[in-house]
Formats: structure tokens, C-alpha cells, sequence
């Protein structure tokens, strides 16, 4: 229930360090722009920024990471699918599979001008123009599929913003496809 500690809880074990990723209940969900606003050195600082936050005491309770946090998983997806060998699934398919998968109708491409664009019944937009719950579920899918193998990430109420026929399954795929990586999870929703 609420008051029950499970955010101070992931806060204290992302406080621990090693190689843990919160992804915390009051994450900023929407984009600033569906274009790439980090340069590589910018990402690279707020990487290491994060675990600076982690360890703060107040990290539950203020947003020092802010717009930055969506930058920091959509420069890591854009990074990654650029430098993985080009026999293995981009991180983009890979992200339109879950989509699909989990019930989510729309899918993700990025076009020469490093924008991310989103596809959906036969219509494209910019990818910042998404609902709150398929941003959501993009920024969400972005952290898990991006970390470095042997990552534990504390996910904190990763349901926000989607229905309960989505979470699920979004994050069964998820999960499938990070068996490397080890998972905690604080929810609302005990059938997550």
C-alpha cells in the first residue's frame, strides 16, 4: 500500500552502489524532443551522475535528474543500435517486437536527422508526441534493454501510466529478453 516504504526502499538499495539502475516511481515521462539532445560527452556525465543521485538522501524525494533522465535512455538506444555488429537485432527491433508483443500499436523508427519517429495506424509522427503511456512504455523498455549485462534494476511502479493488460506483458518481454540482468520490483499492482 502506499506508505509501505517501497520507494525508500529502492532508494536505499540504489544508495549501495555497484551496478544497479532505479528506475524510480517519479521518473520524468515525456520527452523534451523525439531528436537526440545529448552529445556523447553530455550522456557520459549524466551516466555518471546517476549514481551520484542514487546516493543522496533526499533521491526519493527530488528529481535532480529531471528532462535529463528520458535524454539518458534515448541517447543509450540511439548509441547502442549504432555501435552493435550488424548481425545482431538493432535495439530498435528489438524494442517494436515487445511493442507489439504487449499489445502496444505502435512502432518505433529513427530517421537520418537522428529523431525518433513512431508509427502508428499507418501514421507517423515524432515520437515525442506519444501517450503518456507509450512514452511510458519506450522510456521504460529504453533503460532495461540498454544497461550492461549483470545490472540489478530496482524498478519502482514501472506500471505508471499503463493499463493493467499492457504491464504485464510488456514486462514479461522485458525481462525475457535481460535474463543477465536481475530485477526488483515495487508495485501497486500484485498481479505484476
Amino acid at each position: 500500500p502506499n506508505g509501505s516504504g517501497k520507494s525508500s526502499l529502492m532508494q536505499h538499495l540504489a544508495s549501495v552502489g555497484g551496478n544497479v539502475r532505479w528506475i524510480s516511481a517519479h521518473r520524468t515521462n515525456w520527452l523534451q524532443s523525439s531528436n537526440l539532445v545529448l552529445s556523447g560527452q553530455a550522456w557520459k556525465d549524466s551516466e555518471r551522475g546517476l549514481s551520484g543521485h542514487y546516493r543522496h538522501s533526499n533521491a526519493r524525494t527530488t528529481d535532480r535528474i529531471g528532462s535529463s533522465g528520458p535524454n539518458i535512455s534515448l541517447y543509450a538506444l540511439f548509441n547502442t543500435a549504432n555501435n552493435l555488429n550488424a548481425q545482431l537485432p538493432r535495439p530498435l527491433d528489438t524494442l517494436n517486437s515487445i511493442l507489439r508483443r504487449a499489445n502496444i500499436h505502435v512502432q518505433l523508427h529513427h530517421n537520418h536527422e537522428h529523431a525518433l519517429i513512431a508509427t502508428k495506424n499507418g501514421v507517423s509522427f515524432p515520437a515525442d508526441q506519444l501517450s503518456d503511456g507509450e512514452r511510458n512504455a519506450l522510456l521504460l523498455a529504453a533503460e532495461i534493454l540498454t544497461v550492461g549485462p549483470g545490472t540489478i534494476l530496482l524498478l519502482d511502479e514501472p506500471e505508471r501510466h499503463l493499463h493493467n493488460a499492457i504491464s504485464s506483458p510488456l514486462l514479461n518481454q522485458l525481462f525475457g529478453q535481460r535474463s543477465d540482468c536481475s530485477f526488483i520490483i515495487a508495485t501497486h499492482d500484485i498481479n505484476l
